[in-house]
């Protein structure tokens, strides 16, 4: 005899996950005085003094009057790992929260970009590196500094949906296996 087997999916789309900054890997061309312009990159560990402060948030496009979660608050969580500064943040039930929600589902908002004031960094010709940053909040916007970043919705539906890197690999492991 055989047992029905049953699962259950809860849609939780409120949570949003994903990487505010990635370490060692060069921003977009950043403009500086004089016309030139410089890239840097974020070291491991630059954020863990920050981090104890405890007074960061996800905002919506760096606009402080647009608040989507907050560390006080607990509906932000903020962790350095092996990869990055990851961020874990529960969108509340407002315009924006709503708004946030349909627009990383789109794909049309699905990326970081980070407040910080740099505390320690070193540079190297038009190079920079940030050792130490006091970060004040990360943001959810449509076109970042540091392309790596990653925003997605924790849901069913999500879960299944490759992220940018997975998706190419993919198409590059699908190609060559046609090729073959």
């Amino acid at each position: 005899m055989s047992l029905l087997e049953t699962r259950t999916v809860t849609l939780d789309s409120r949570k949003l996950e994903g990487y505010a900054v990635r370490w060692n890997v060069w921003s977009q061309p950043l403009p500086m005085s004089g016309g030139r312009n410089f890239t840097e990159q974020v070291a491991p560990g630059a954020f863990s003094a920050s981090l104890q402060t405890r007074g960061q948030a996800l905002l919506w496009s760096h606009d402080h009057t647009r608040p989507l979660a907050t560390i006080r608050s607990g509906s932000l969580e903020l962790v350095e790992d092996a990869e990055g500064l990851r961020f874990k943040a529960a969108l509340p039930d407002t315009s924006d929260g709503r708004d946030a929600r349909a627009l990383v589902e789109d794909g049309v908002m699905d990326q970081l970009s980070f407040g910080f004031r740099a505390t320690r960094d070193t540079w190297a010709g038009s190079k920079r590196t940030l050792l130490q940053v006091d970060l004040i909040e990360i943001s959810l916007v449509h076109d970042p500094a540091y392309p790596e970043t990653s925003a997605a919705l924790r849901s069913f539906r999500a879960a299944f949906r490759p992220d940018r890197r997975t998706a190419l690999r993919l198409r590059l492991w699908r190609s060559m296996r046609e090729h073959k």
